[in-house]
């Protein structure tokens, strides 16, 4: 009688050793692949947030700044020449949001700072008729007290009045019975009227075209804010930059977050009498003075990321970063009547 019997087997070490690495190896594949595809979700999503934030910006800040310079239906410049005569003023205005003399002024940053600008306009919306004449030069304007618009406007409003000749910007320091009073020397939260470019006599012999328009100005400027983690040290606190606005009888509001750089350039029309395009771009510097009033268009850069902030001591900003550029044509700026 015979017996079969069955050798049993099991890994060798060397068997064992091929296993575990070839397992390593597939692990690390998996591994990279994640990582890999982690990496590229967070690109695409940085990216698809950059590129939001440049279609609000570039749709807001087109809105914004193509009415700069409409003050009424005369033109705040002609052939090379401002129009406007503003009684307004502001102690230590630094931004000159109440230089309403200018339609566009703008501070240039240099090479690694930002640039300021800032536009000022009037609200078509806020429009009345003037209705009487105005004499002498500093005496009230006369508008149809029952018209929608008279109702919204108060004391310290900026009001300009136009007859498609001249140009008069003042400030309102209080409105009776359809008046509008513009007086001398009365501050309204720091703003006032002095006598120095006094408006002429408007409404005179065609009152009837006259118009009484409510004004607004904005000024950009970027800012970098830090945000404490409320920890006992700072190195763990994290920076983001952003694009500020500031408007007549407001505080400064942030309208983006993850503005990195903002540059502008402003395109000036040298062609005499002006045919509203833009010659040539120029920095504030070129522009301060003698082309202050022969600015056509405005190009702005923005250097623009997702908007999540970053550790403060790190050096050198966001990881994903895009630069973009767009034009806008300032409406109803030039003219040569």
């Amino acid at each position: 009688m015979s017996s079969l019997h069955t050798r049993e087997r099991g890994l060798t070490l060397v068997e064992l050793m091929v296993a575990m690495i070839l397992s390593l190896l597939l692990m690390a594949g998996a591994s990279s692949m994640f990582l890999g595809s982690k990496k590229t979700f967070k690109v695409q999503e940085e990216s698809a947030r950059i590129q939001e934030n440049i279609r609000y910006i570039v749709s807001r800040m087109v809105k914004d700044i193509s009415p700069a310079g409409f003050y009424g239906c005369a033109p705040s410049a002609q052939n090379g020449a401002s129009q406007i005569k503003s009684t307004v003023r502001k102690d230590e205005d630094a931004g000159g949001l109440y230089n309403f003399s200018h339609a566009v002024t703008g501070t240039e940053g240099g090479d690694n700072d930002a640039d300021t600008l800032t536009i000022r306009y009037a609200l078509p919306e806020y429009s009345l008729p003037v209705i009487a004449p105005m004499t002498p030069q500093d005496d009230a304007v006369v508008v149809d007290s029952a018209h929608p618009a008279y109702a919204e406007l108060e004391a310290g409003d900026i009001i300009t009045v136009s007859d498609c000749s001249t140009i008069a910007a003042f400030m309102l320091t209080s409105k009776t019975n359809g008046k509008l009073e513009h007086a001398i020397g009365t501050p309204v939260d720091g703003v006032y009227n002095v006598a120095t470019e006094s408006t002429h006599y408007f409404g005179s012999a065609h009152y009837s075209s006259a118009t009484a328009i409510k004004m607004n100005a904005i000024t950009y400027e970027l800012d970098t804010k830090t945000q404490d983690q409320d920890t006992d040290t700072d190195t763990d606190d994290t920076t983001i930059s952003a694009l500020y606005a500031t408007r007549l009888g407001g505080a400064r509001q942030e309208i983006l977050s993850g503005v990195e750089d903002f540059q502008v350039s402003y395109g000036i029309d040298i062609t005499s009498p002006p045919d509203g395009t833009s010659d040539r771009y120029v920095d504030w510097s070129s522009v301060e003075g003698e082309f202050e009033n022969r600015i056509a268009s405005l190009r702005i850069t923005l250097t623009i990321s997702s908007g999540k902030p970053v550790p403060k001591a790190e050096d050198g900003g966001p990881d994903f970063t895009e630069k973009i550029e767009f034009v806008v044509k300032l409406r109803n700026r030039l003219a040569d009547l």
